[in-house]
């Protein structure tokens, strides 16, 4: 059978792909996941780029705080079929379309297959007026957090300088690396007193995903 991971890759391909999907991950949380997330599509938008971003942090989504929103809906109201992904969506700083996640809802948390599916599905519509669509995973190596950032064309790991965030992050990308046709990875080093702080936690993770793992893993700042 097919692996989770493998089957939301399918079905990105047979839609209409259009935009560049980035998944930010990280193995650890509160090493700035999601203001990165938030920056980086504020960023391109502010450079002329349509951008999407949708938060699939669905235990603990935060992405509309962070962007002093106040939504009406959210993805639990898609997931529970009140409303599609298209009627959720609400415009944050720069313009940037943002689709927001659940909070506070458990069952949300552990969706199924056929929900990861049917919501990749729906990705299809928001494709089509984006050129980057970035996804806000949670922190971790959930179900959730594996099969969507397997899906992305990219993905973006953060870690701080903090050892058990460095093992954390190279423990993420370990259970990334086996999943077949994973786009390319980057590391992001937040949180740093120095740029030589971060250029050495990223050589070495670097360089620990390429001898136990056979990954190249390139750093992204």
């Amino acid at each position: 059978m097919l692996d989770q991971a493998q089957r939301l890759r399918e079905l990105a391909r047979t839609s209409r792909r259009r935009a560049r999907v980035v998944a930010v991950t990280s193995g650890k949380g509160g090493v700035g996941k999601t203001n990165l997330a938030v920056n980086l599509a504020v960023a391109a938008a502010s450079a002329g780029r349509r951008v999407t971003l949708l938060d699939v942090d669905l235990g603990l989504a935060n992405v509309d705080i962070l962007m002093n929103l106040s939504p009406r809906y959210t993805l639990s109201h898609v997931l529970s079929g009140g409303r599609s992904l298209a009627e959720i969506v609400t415009v944050g700083p720069g313009g940037v379309r943002v689709v927001p996640g659940a909070s506070g809802v458990p069952r949300r948390a552990d969706l199924d297959q056929s929900g990861r599916e049917d919501l990749l599905r729906e990705l299809g519509e928001l494709e089509e007026g984006t050129d980057l669509l970035i996804l806000d995973t949670g922190a971790g190596i959930s179900r959730n957090v594996v099969a969507f950032a397997a899906a992305a064309d990219e993905v973006v790991v953060v870690t701080t300088p903090e050892p058990t965030s460095v093992l954390d992050a190279f423990s993420t990308i370990k259970v990334l690396s086996r999943e077949e046709a994973l786009g390319r990875v980057r590391l992001v080093v937040n949180q740093c007193a120095t740029r030589a702080e971060a250029e050495a936690v990223s050589r070495r993770v670097a360089g620990a995903c390429r001898q136990f793992l056979g990954l190249s893993v390139d750093g992204m700042g």
